[in-house]
């Protein structure tokens, strides 16, 4: 996936891609309504290329990864450009307003990673339960160790 370099960067993903994308900005959005502070990265304007027909480009907050902080906890989860490989997480406490640099990174067991994902046209009820189900996986992970 793109690292986004420069506010308002427009981007031409595949389906999967472009999915994830959706999935991290809405993961942003529950974050910030729980009361956490999301990490500021820059915006892109993405589209699935994959898409047959009408295929409105989208503005998104995050594309690969998401930073944030809530209850004094660190968080920090990532997607792969390749579903198959391994997604990382970890979670680590503010000690002194401060958060380890060196922290090992957890495995995510994508219980939410559904076949919609892959293709164009995937409805927002999805997108929106993914996001809700790895912000409770996030909360209720144990702390990362060191």
């Amino acid at each position: 996936m793109a690292i986004v370099s420069k506010d308002g960067e427009r981007l031409y993903l595949r389906a999967w891609e472009y999915n994830a994308a959706r999935i991290v900005s809405e993961l942003a959005k529950i974050i910030q309504n729980h009361g956490g502070r999301v990490e500021p990265t820059n915006k892109a304007i993405i589209s699935d290329r994959s898409a047959k027909g009408e295929n409105k480009p989208i503005t998104v907050t995050h594309t690969t990864y998401i930073s944030f902080i809530l209850d004094e906890t660190y968080y920090y989860y990532q997607v792969n450009d390749n579903p198959f490989f391994d997604f990382y997480y970890s979670k680590t406490p503010i000690k002194n307003g401060k958060r380890p640099r060196h922290v090992r990174l957890e495995e995510d067991k994508k219980e939410w990673l559904y076949d919609c994902f892959f293709k164009s046209n995937c409805g927002q009820p999805y997108i929106a339960e993914a996001a809700n189900l790895i912000f409770n996986m996030l909360c209720n992970a144990p702390l990362s160790n060191s």
